[in-house]
């Protein structure tokens, strides 16, 4: 299973944020192969890379669930641009 789940493709769809504070290094990606709680949290602990058009890398780690629908949350040293909500995330 580890060899099908490398290289996935998920997209960052937003970042976490409560009613009044925004978060900008923990995001939430949802991976179009991934879509209920138990195969998500299969992910915890897996690194995550963000390439930007540039070819900076930044790299983060899975570090819980989000819901039950199957989207994580991944937390970066450094926060992404918000211009970049929409663009894709790989599983290292």
């Amino acid at each position: 299973m580890s060899e099908t789940i490398k290289g996935t493709k998920g997209i960052f769809t937003e970042f976490a944020r409560s009613r009044r504070v925004q978060q900008n290094n923990f995001i939430l990606i949802k991976f179009p192969t991934i879509n209920d709680f138990s195969q998500a949290s299969k992910l915890i602990g897996r690194m995550v890379a963000w390439t930007s058009q540039t070819g900076h890398k930044l790299r983060g780690k899975i570090v819980s669930t989000h819901g039950r629908n199957g989207v994580v949350k991944a937390r970066f040293q450094h926060g992404l641009p918000s211009q970049e909500i929409g663009t894709e995330i790989i599983i290292e």
